[in-house]
């Protein structure tokens, strides 16, 4: 039996990230990206036990993007385009279900993080309009 004693925050304890507005010339056919942007999920407090035990993240779309299933859907009014996640510089494919990132590497303080980039990607030609999708997160303590 352990205390759960980690922490978990978004980049700066920030609530949402915010991708750059883009134009859809950028968009324009399907595979485009565009508006990298870089962000992480942060663990703090984290006991000594931690690191050695393994600790990660498991990373779930509200939905997938029905053209690309590897892309968060766009609940906005844009169309032809999805959210990509990176880990790293590495696309995560989600291929419609949950995926689990590396193990974070704790400091001596139990501090780490995941280093993680939305961007925008197109299905198609992308058209103008609001793009929102939702990423929810879980703390994993093996």
């Amino acid at each position: 039996v352990v205390a759960n004693t980690c922490t978990t925050a978004l980049t700066g304890g920030a609530t949402a990230v915010t991708l750059p507005t883009v134009l859809t010339s950028a968009l324009t056919t399907a595979g485009n990206t565009a508006g990298d942007t870089a962000f992480s999920l942060n663990v703090t407090g984290c006991d000594a036990t931690a690191a050695t035990r393994g600790i990660h993240y498991t990373l779930t779309p509200s939905g997938y993007d029905a053209t690309n299933n590897s892309l968060l859907d766009n609940t906005g009014t844009a169309n032809n385009v999805g959210v990509e996640i990176l880990e790293g510089a590495t696309p995560i494919a989600f291929a419609g279900a949950p995926r689990q990132t590396a193990n974070v590497t704790l400091d001596g303080a139990g501090a780490g993080s995941v280093s993680l980039a939305a961007r925008y990607q197109a299905t198609g030609a992308a058209t103008a309009g609001t793009v929102t999708s939702a990423l929810n997160w879980t703390l994993v303590y093996n």
